[in-house]
């Protein structure tokens, strides 16, 4: 598989995933989303079982089972007139009628605000190079998720399959 097919393999894995079956065996659980039809022989052979495993024994995956709530994959579609985000390249789009769409990989709650979590695949790229590619992309998505809740987000973080690992982004 191409990487884009192997990072859409993982994101679609921890997508449909049963946490706490993957938890127990992830091996077994990977064949669990294979039987669903959520993913491929080849898809699944392609996630790396260590670098999944490591997400659900990190200290990230330990504050989601501790958090009010939690939501994979979550949709939204926002003007970008409507965002309160400070940027020079969205300042145009926002005497626009344009229109910003997304999915959150993950995002959970906890009693002072909501976090975003997005999953990274790519390979061969440290911590603080996701942090400086993807930081705009969790801006969005915190100006579109307070814009859609009304709540606050607190914190962003990327995590990195890869380097089984998270950072968090200044957002």
């Amino acid at each position: 598989l191409t990487g884009a097919e192997r990072g859409t393999a993982i994101h679609t894995f921890f997508q449909y995933c049963d946490f706490e079956s993957a938890i127990k065996n992830i091996s077994e659980e990977i064949e669990n989303v294979v039987s669903k039809g959520y993913i491929s022989r080849s898809e699944a052979d392609s996630i790396d079982r260590a670098n999944a495993r490591a997400f659900f024994e990190s200290g990230l995956y330990r504050r989601i089972c501790a958090a009010l709530s939690y939501v994979r994959e979550k949709k939204f579609m926002v003007a970008v007139s409507e965002l309160d985000i400070e940027n020079d390249a969205l300042e145009k789009l926002k005497k626009s009628d344009g229109m910003i769409k997304g999915i959150i990989d993950l995002m959970f709650e906890e009693e002072d605000g909501i976090v975003i979590v997005d999953y990274k695949s790519d390979r061969g790229v440290s911590l603080e190079k996701l942090k400086e590619r993807y930081s705009m992309q969790l801006r969005l998505y915190k100006a579109a998720i307070e814009l859609t809740t009304k709540k606050k987000v607190k914190e962003a973080y990327l995590y990195s399959f890869e380097k089984q690992d998270h950072i968090a982004v200044d957002i």
